[in-house]
């Protein structure tokens, strides 16, 4: 069930041996494909995953893949994890479709983060966070990664309250602003401008005219 105010949030338990341990968003995403489902887009994969930070993180937020680590606390390592007593959390992921245009659409799966903006942050910046944090960015301080949606940004600020962002978004601080926008969705469908570059979980993705994600509630339990 997905968390709700004033809820514990995950328990301790064993995680058995064998679980599949990660240290990157992406690959915590990598362990899960998309099927049809009768007409409808389902995902599969391991039911219980061991999540350990990295200390390799890029600086660029866009192609940060340590989000959940952070945002959740994770400090284990991999012999402190499987087969040893962890707290276990369940998180939401994400369905991302993506349309080329001219290629086949694609189906991808989110773990913490789907960034779409243009270079050096110009124009209109927007994404759709699971996780709080890109790189070291704060980005949706409130968010939660179980709350059953994604906390959608729409940025589109000047240059100087872009640099003026940056230094506050270590901390968090860039909350509230009237050119800043977070909306709580289950669904979220962006079309990004033919310079713009979409981010999934730290990867790059070039040339798409349409991209969509939709939450996938208590996807995995994720040993911490």
């Amino acid at each position: 069930m997905t968390i709700k105010k004033g809820e514990d949030w995950g328990e301790r338990t064993l995680v058995p041996a064998g679980t599949p341990i990660v240290d990157s968003d992406a690959a915590l995403a990598g362990l899960f494909a998309v099927n049809d489902g009768g007409g409808e887009l389902e995902l599969s994969g391991p039911e219980m995953v061991g999540l350990i930070p990295n200390d390799r993180d890029s600086k660029d937020p866009r192609a940060s893949s340590n989000g959940l680590a952070r945002t959740m606390g994770a400090r284990g390592t991999i012999d402190s994890l499987a087969g040893n007593e962890r707290t276990v959390v369940p998180i939401d992921l994400g369905i991302v479709t993506v349309n080329p245009g001219s290629e086949t659409t694609r189906h991808l799966v989110m773990a913490a983060s789907l960034v779409v903006c243009g270079r050096f942050w110009a124009g209109v910046t927007e994404a759709a966070m699971n996780a709080a944090f890109l790189a070291d960015w704060n980005v949706t301080p409130s968010g939660h990664p179980n709350d059953g949606r994604f906390d959608v940004v729409r940025a589109e600020l000047s240059i100087g309250d872009r640099l003026k962002a940056r230094k506050r978004l270590i901390s968090g601080a860039h909350l509230p602003h009237p050119d800043i926008s977070v909306r709580r969705l289950k669904t979220a469908e962006f079309e990004p401008v033919p310079s713009a570059r979409v981010w999934i979980d730290g990867r790059m993705y070039r040339d798409v005219a349409r991209v969509s994600v939709v939450v996938v509630p208590d996807a995995v339990s994720v040993a911490i």
